[in-house]
């Protein structure tokens, strides 16, 4: 029992540290830019910063067991872009600003993240709906080219009440989880050939 406890704490500060260099990593670029920063801004920015930190110890109690380096390397990419968002167009008015916009959503996707980390917490289990997963990617792309509407000369866009989005970004997370699995299972007899 008493390695376990290490193995855990370590990891733990581990984690820890590098979720503090990343929220410290955005907070200086933020603070440099003071003059762009307004308090719905700095609001958001602690709440990312709360969000990430929390974050790390949900995935030592929920035992996360993905890839140790994708998800603070995301982290880090997520709030290197906000804090250049911050730079190139600082909010013209609080709630209209494209830097409040992407710290919404920054915020929204890492809750999403860390709901469906609390509530899938063996991620091979998607594997086993791999045709279906493969399906609803098709399904998707069949309703954007009957539904779709066309902005910038792609018709890619579906409008749902008010709420315009790409079906084509949950489609590469569909095939992703069908060729993952498809690839899995199939692996022995791919490699043969």
């Amino acid at each position: 029992l008493q390695p376990y406890a290490v193995y855990w704490s370590k990891q733990m500060i581990q984690r820890l540290i590098t979720r503090m260099i990343i929220v410290a990593m955005m907070w200086i670029g933020l603070l440099l830019l003071k003059e762009s920063l307004s308090t719905q801004l700095l609001w958001q920015a602690l709440i990312f910063s709360v969000i990430v930190l929390v974050g790390s110890l949900l995935e030592q109690i929920f035992h996360y067991q993905g890839d140790p380096y994708i998800l603070p390397v995301v982290e880090a990419i997520l709030a290197l872009g906000l804090v250049f968002v911050v730079r190139i167009e600082p909010e013209a008015h609080i709630y209209t600003g494209q830097a409040v916009h992407q710290f919404w959503w920054a915020n929204i996707g890492l809750v999403i993240f860390y709901a469906v980390l609390w509530i899938m917490r063996d991620y091979r289990k998607l594997g086993r709906l791999r045709y279906l997963w493969g399906l609803i990617a098709v399904a998707l792309l069949l309703v954007t080219l009957l539904f779709g509407s066309t902005a910038g000369g792609a018709k890619s866009w579906l409008n749902l009440g008010g709420i315009t989005l790409q079906p084509e970004e949950f489609v590469k997370l569909g095939l992703l989880l069908f060729m993952a699995s498809y690839l899995e299972e199939n692996e022995e007899l791919l490699r043969v050939g």
